[in-house]
């Protein structure tokens, strides 16, 4: 049985819209575009909260994936080439961190996160923006946009910093972890340029 992908979902919808205005017909690809990010931010929804609730705990799981689809809209990063494997991949994603953020040790949590802020930075200083060709970046030239992303990460850090301060050691793990599949998802992107360039030159 072949899935009905959300370009094509999203076309149906617009072409069934456009039966009614028929004015706007010129405007068909905006239109799509927007059903289809509408369909996708309704699928993420749904996606998140069915890991919550997989995971068990769908607070934590949506602190985790706001702060990690904010920071990420900046930064770049790896993205899947279909909405069904970028679903499964945050449904994966999600379900994991929240058992990660179980277990996550005290002790060594700030130690950790040092190390991951400093390798962040170093990316955004030397690589960000990441574009993907699957996923655009906003159009700001790439001084802005470095700024948004260490403005974003700063923000971020201290909403962790003042968690652990008053003891919510599990959503400020949430929060460290966002930053961590942000620069994870970053180095992956990183490391498939490189194969396709080295690949090339062969």
């Amino acid at each position: 049985m072949k899935l009905i992908t959300t370009e094509e979902v999203a076309d149906k919808l617009t072409r069934l819209y456009l039966k009614c205005s028929p004015e706007e017909t010129d405007c068909y690809e905006i239109i799509k575009y927007g059903n289809e990010n509408i369909i996708s931010s309704i699928c993420n929804f749904a996606v998140v909260t069915f890991a919550g609730l997989v995971g068990g705990d769908i607070f934590g799981a949506w602190v985790f994936f706001i702060c990690f689809a904010i920071l990420r809209s900046w930064m770049g990063g790896y993205h899947a080439d279909t909405y069904l494997k970028c679903n499964l991949l945050i449904f994966a994603n999600v379900v994991l961190i929240i058992k990660i953020a179980e277990i996550f040790p005290k002790k060594i949590f700030l130690q950790t996160d040092i190390f991951v802020l400093g390798l962040t930075v170093l990316e955004i200083v030397f690589f960000a923006p990441l574009m993907n060709v699957n996923k655009k970046i906003r159009m700001y030239s790439n001084k802005r946009i470095k700024i948004y992303c260490t403005v974003v990460l700063l923000n971020l850090e201290i909403l962790l910093l003042v968690m652990y301060k008053i003891e919510l050691y599990r959503l400020s793990a949430y929060v460290f972890l966002s930053i961590a599949s942000t620069c994870i998802a970053f180095l992956v992107e990183i490391f498939k340029k490189t194969s396709k360039v080295k690949t090339y030159s062969r």
